[in-house]
């Protein structure tokens, strides 16, 4: 039998992962034609769920996508959008990001001492591929677990409506921590889960070895890392910009940031 069949001659769910991963092309959002690509589609994604009302613009968008510590990104298969995911990197330095406006009381203790986390949110699928796979929910959680490892993140977040809550539960390890709450801009509650990076990568990242990626293809995304393994392992990666820590100034825009 061939690795990565069941006897069925069907691909594993882990093979199937793979080849889904295999079609992907990741790309970060820089130009206003790519963000307001991804916006329509989040505005689609988001109407379609009841999250949001109608808006003339058809576009969905927040004052977090302009942080200086997020990165909007989209994924395409077939050079078509068909997915995007915003991630924050935040850190003791800079306490911005979206879960910190309805869950800073129980975030403020991490960053408090010393742990920083990624903070996923906005990640929508368009339907019309949603309908021929469940799987490009994959293609987000790897674009987390990417800058977790980029920035040396100590833990990963998942803000999600109480009916995900079980996925990222049992499948990501991303435990539920406070019953859901209202989310500004949307119209159903989200509740906090997370876990520690350590856990994941010991216990998730095994059984999902998609989760894996090289510090040349974080870099490509993601700029200059602070991973001190990275600085090791690939020169190129070094981080000499000290800006890349997101100092609390930057974010509330005291000093000139970086744009993402």
């Amino acid at each position: 039998m061939e690795r990565g069949t069941s006897k069925s001659g069907k691909l594993s769910g882990r093979s199937q992962i793979s080849s889904v991963m295999k079609s992907v092309r990741y790309f970060l959002a820089t130009s206003d034609t790519d963000r307001e690509k991804i916006y329509r589609l989040r505005y689609d994604a988001y109407l379609a769920e009841g999250a949001i009302g109608e808006a003339p613009s058809r576009m969905f968008s927040d004052r977090h996508d302009k942080d200086v510590n997020a990165f909007v990104l989209g994924i395409e298969i077939d050079d078509a959008l068909v997915a995007s995911i915003r991630l924050h990197i935040t850190t003791p330095e800079c306490r911005v990001g979206p879960a910190m406006d309805v869950f800073g009381a129980e975030l403020t203790p991490l960053l408090d001492k010393g742990e920083s986390f990624v903070d996923p949110t906005r990640f929508v699928v368009d339907h019309s591929v949603r309908k021929m796979t469940t799987l490009l929910p994959f293609a987000g959680l790897r674009l987390g677990s990417m800058l977790a490892d980029h920035f040396d993140a100590t833990y990963m977040l998942a803000t999600v409506r109480p009916e995900h809550v079980p996925f990222y539960d049992r499948i990501c390890l991303l435990h539920p921590r406070t019953p859901a709450r209202h989310y500004p801009g949307l119209k159903k509650p989200i509740a906090l889960c997370y876990n520690d990076m350590q856990t994941l990568r010991r216990e998730l990242h095994p059984k999902f070895p998609v989760f894996q990626s090289t510090a040349g293809e974080r870099a490509e995304l993601y700029g200059p890392s602070t991973s001190l393994v990275d600085r090791a392992r690939w020169a190129g990666s070094a981080n000499d910009n000290a800006a890349r820590r997101f100092s609390w100034k930057q974010a509330t825009g005291q000093t000139a940031g970086m744009t993402a």
